[in-house]
């Protein structure tokens, strides 16, 4: 299911189509393509050729979902599609007259992973519709006695409508005076072809009497090497004035290994982009592309200034597909108070390896 060119990895799956010999995987080797699958049979399925990678973007943390439009070129053989799904939005602060039981907003989950390989055959119109999930908005905090906002649903990226179709991650729900739910990651079960050429998003940390540590999943077998955006941290929890500190996002994924989040609580996630130049030994051509995982947005961790517990937003997930960070409490006391929003969810990703 997977194999390296050079020093790329690409996450390589059979769909339908020839070879229809079920899964296995890609791999070039002089002048040529070829496909290996579970049993080990080899067949040469192109060259002289080339492949090209194309990398589609979504907008901005809590932006909009953004298309495109994938032209079918006249000589392509085959085609590697990989959708993440946007990461879900951290919940917002609570306000409240007290200063003891008050949790912080939970963060959002990541965005699922679903591929898919397809021959041109497979490939019946010339044109096909990407569509690029948006990062779920955070939680809104609050300017009256309230709960804070549940943050918002990352937005599917697909290709094709439903060829490949990778889930967006839950938004965490926002703080409240008792425990606080987590955004759970985009379901593989939701995504297409289905179950089996998916990878489920990494969960947000929730807020209780002590904080929860968001997730990312990482499964490291030689078979699926592959692994999700980082989750959103949960917000700290106030006992009597003393605010617990907040849970930071989880690390992205960088196709072959987690990248750790940066420590600073409140602060964006890591972006975890990858920068890998590959030389293709059937072209002699070389080529960069950059693409990774974002890590998730750390939860907010609130601050006493004056004996009175306020509230800081939650953090910003990384570029691409991971949940924003839950935005911490604040009491309602003094001029004006206000909570603080949670942090957006980042927008998935797109990846279309084209050969020749």
């Amino acid at each position: 299911m997977s194999k390296i060119l050079k020093s790329l990895q690409v996450v390589t799956q059979s769909f339908t189509g020839t070879p229809n010999t079920g899964t296995g995987v890609l791999f070039a080797s002089g002048s040529k393509i070829y496909f290996e699958n579970a049993t080990g049979s080899i067949f040469p399925i192109g060259g002289p050729g080339y492949i090209r990678v194309l990398e589609y973007t979504g907008s901005n943390p809590g932006g909009d979902t953004l298309t495109y439009t994938w032209t079918k070129p006249t000589n392509i053989k085959h085609i590697q599609v990989i959708c993440v799904g946007g990461g879900g939005g951290g919940g917002g602060g609570i306000l409240r007259n007290q200063s003891a039981g008050l949790s912080g907003g939970a963060g959002g989950g990541g965005g699922a992973i679903a591929w898919g390989f397809f021959d041109r055959t497979d490939l019946t119109q010339n044109t096909y519709t990407i569509s690029v999930g948006a990062g779920g908005a955070g939680g809104v905090g609050r300017t009256a006695i309230a709960n804070g906002g549940t943050g918002v649903a990352g937005g599917y990226t697909t290709f094709g409508g439903t060829l490949v179709s990778a889930s967006g991650g839950s938004g965490g729900t926002g703080g409240s005076t008792g425990t606080t739910t987590a955004g759970a990651g985009g379901l593989a079960t939701a995504c297409r072809p289905g179950p089996a050429f998916a990878i489920p998003g990494g969960s947000g940390g929730a807020t209780s009497l002590s904080v929860s540590s968001a997730t990312s999943i990482f499964l490291s077998t030689p078979l699926t090497p592959i692994g999700t955006a980082g989750g959103g941290g949960g917000a700290g929890r106030t006992t009597g004035n003393i605010d617990i500190i907040a849970a930071s996002g989880s690390g992205g994924f960088e196709w072959n290994t987690l990248k750790a989040n940066n420590t600073i609580l409140g602060g964006t996630g890591s972006n975890d982009l990858v920068t890998a130049a590959v030389l293709l030994q059937f072209t002699s051509s070389v080529f960069t592309t950059t693409y990774g995982l974002g890590g998730g947005g750390n939860g907010g961790s609130g601050s006493l200034v004056g004996g009175i517990v306020t509230s800081q937003k939650g953090g910003d997930a990384g570029l691409y597909g991971a949940g924003g960070g839950g935005a911490s409490p604040q009491q309602g006391t003094g001029p004006s108070p206000a909570s603080q929003p949670g942090g957006s969810g980042s927008a998935g990703l797109c990846i279309v390896v084209e050969y020749y």
